[in-house]
């Protein structure tokens, strides 16, 4: 099993397992470390792409985003990750800020 693969496997069968909390903090965090990212700055998304790190993020100097998903053999994934690379080699993609307030007003800056 490759290391993303071992993280992503780490990660959901043991994230929500909440009397081995701390010690599934301990084990996806010490994979993390085997990338030389700051685990603070890794968040899960799980869909499409499964994890985005920024690596930087409490050093408060962002060096790089990264985009970080486990290999498929599931050819509409395949493709949407592929569609993901393109944009993002093709720089089409956007930074927008939305203010959702809490009655659910959504406001678009």
């Amino acid at each position: 099993m490759d290391l993303q693969a071992e993280l992503m496997h780490t990660f959901t069968f043991r994230k929500w397992n909440l009397l081995d909390e701390e010690n599934s903090r301990k084990i996806v965090w010490g994979k993390f470390a085997k990338l030389k990212y700051d685990p603070y700055g890794i968040k899960a998304l799980l869909h499409p792409i499964d994890f985005v790190v920024f690596d930087g993020n409490h050093k408060e100097m962002m060096k790089d985003i990264v985009l970080m998903t486990r290999k498929t053999h599931n050819e509409n994934l395949l493709q949407l990750h592929k569609g993901i690379a393109r944009a993002v080699k093709d720089r089409k993609y956007d930074w927008k800020v939305v203010r959702v307030s809490e009655d659910g007003q959504v406001d678009y800056e």
